[in-house]
């Protein structure tokens, strides 16, 4: 009946929810402030150009105003769980501040929209209800805002859109499928331990070609000269589903471009949407052209869609869709790719911290690198002052045990041949222990899954280790 309410009812259901959003606010804000810096901060250090490498956070408060959810789609049970698809929306009053290469800049205006899965599993019997909340995406957020302050520095083309395309690019690796955000709410409850695990999300596979364009808006009318002897785009296409994205070359001179250029892709939601942008390759800044997007059901339907562009003029995009089986016996067979890889990155245990900031976990496979987000191995926690019990002052803590809960995914030939290596890094350069293991153990697990805590050898600690989940 409360699900049949839900759907039926929406007006007083977001009420109450909204309400609830509104009372937990003051507690998520802080929340948000130290994932900012402790995550994000040095993800977009990591990603931007050296001119940018110095950016930081003086300020981050998101405010006093609270998103809304505007809708909520669906809302289901499946045995332990309980998931609820929403749309929500952030109009916020940020108080941000920014510093780069010393120049000092603000952010206002910040708006973030999207469709948040939100599930509660597993179900228990006393409050809290739950026993954790895990929070996604299936595609990238809008997220829009603008800049104050030293705006004619900040909204200069090159730094306005690198700043704006590497926030995008942090948020999809931090909540974007495959990643997820997963909040214990009892620790000790049953199946709790590795829900992290239980809430992966198995993948289907598709070979999408993004195969041309026609009639696409014109960025070089009128530029002809002796370096370019054409007044025609030079369009070329970067192609995103959930977290991954591909570009493809930019074709010369062209308003009706042929890429013809196949990559596959890992689909984790039949909600996911193929999102193409469009740009013009100049020596300088790059013109935007446009954006389209494409249903995945589209493509699984259909074969192949035509989107119009935002700009104007349409592309083509052509989908080939296989499933995944835990069956060992379907390697023998020819295709490629022939399996995925999935290392699900739970926790460290017994790491050094003294002298060290971040670590973050390194996974190596047939050639193909991929690395969790940097979690802190030091945080600061409130203790009462001797003068007054009301008050508090922070004080840092180790964190030996960090958890980094992410999904690293690769998709592979032959698995038997191939060897994973392991390496827990901190600070970004400094090998704090490694472990490596063939593949074939996987092969031979019960279900193509190997849970353990693995031992790490050369460990800056005795007796570090490091807990992975590897699903074939």
């Amino acid at each position: 009946i409360f699900f049949r309410t839900m759907q039926g009812t929406q007006t007083e259901s977001l009420d109450w929810l909204n309400a609830l959003v509104a009372h937990l606010w003051p507690h998520i804000d802080p929340a948000a402030t130290d994932l900012v810096k402790t995550v994000i901060e040095p993800e977009i250090q990591k990603n931007v150009p050296s001119l940018l490498k110095s950016i930081h956070f003086n300020r981050f408060s998101l405010g006093s105003v609270p998103p809304r959810v505007v809708s909520i789609r669906t809302v289901s049970r499946v045995e332990d769980s309980v998931t609820l698809h929403l749309d929500i929306l952030y109009e916020g009053d940020p108080d941000i501040s920014i510093s780069f290469a010393g120049v000092h800049v603000g952010i206002k205006e910040l708006v973030l929209k999207g469709c948040m899965t939100v599930t509660l599993r597993p179900l228990i019997p006393q409050i809290p209800v739950a026993g954790a909340v895990t929070v996604s995406f299936a595609n990238t957020p809008t997220l829009d805002f603008n800049f104050s302050g030293a705006a004619n520095v900040a909204d200069l083309p090159f730094v306005g859109r690198v700043i704006r395309n590497v926030v995008s690019d942090v948020v999809s690796d931090l909540l974007v499928l495959p990643n997820m955000m997963t909040v214990k709410l009892a620790q000790d409850a049953p199946g709790v331990g590795d829900i992290f695990s239980r809430s992966y999300i198995e993948p289907w596979v598709v070979k999408l070609t993004m195969a041309e364009g026609s009639d696409l808006k014109n960025a070089d009318a009128g530029l002809k000269c002796f370096l370019k002897p054409h007044d025609k785009s030079d369009p070329y296409a970067i192609v995103r589903l959930g977290a991954q994205t591909r570009t493809t070359p930019a074709i010369k001179d062209s308003k009706n471009p042929v890429w013809n250029e196949c990559y596959d892709f890992l689909v984790h939601s039949d909600d996911q949407l193929v999102e193409i942008t469009l740009y013009d390759e100049d020596c300088g800044n790059d013109d935007l052209l446009g954006t389209a997007t494409v249903k995945v059901t589209d493509l699984f339907n259909e074969g192949e869609a035509w989107a119009d562009v935002s700009y104007g003029g349409r592309v083509r995009v052509e989908g080939a869709f296989s499933t995944l089986k835990s069956d060992a016996a379907l390697l023998a067979d020819a295709g490629s790719p022939q399996a995925v890889l999935a290392a699900l990155v739970d926790q460290a245990y017994g790491l050094p911290t003294e002298g060290l900031g971040q670590a973050a976990v390194r996974v190596t496979v047939a050639g193909q690198e991929r690395t969790t987000k940097a979690v802190p191995l030091w945080i600061q926690v409130p203790v009462p002052t001797e003068e007054d019990d009301e008050e508090v002052t922070f004080v840092p803590k180790a964190v030996p045990n960090p958890e980094w809960e992410q999904a690293l995914e690769f998709l592979m030939d032959d698995p038997g041949a191939h060897t994973v290596k392991l390496e827990v890094v901190a600070d970004g350069s400094t090998v704090l222990g490694e472990a490596s293991f063939p593949l074939s153990d996987v092969l031979e697990a019960e279900g193509l899954v190997l849970r353990q805590r693995v031992p790490l050898d050369n460990a800056a600690a005795e007796g570090s280790e490091l807990l992975v989940s590897l699903k074939l």
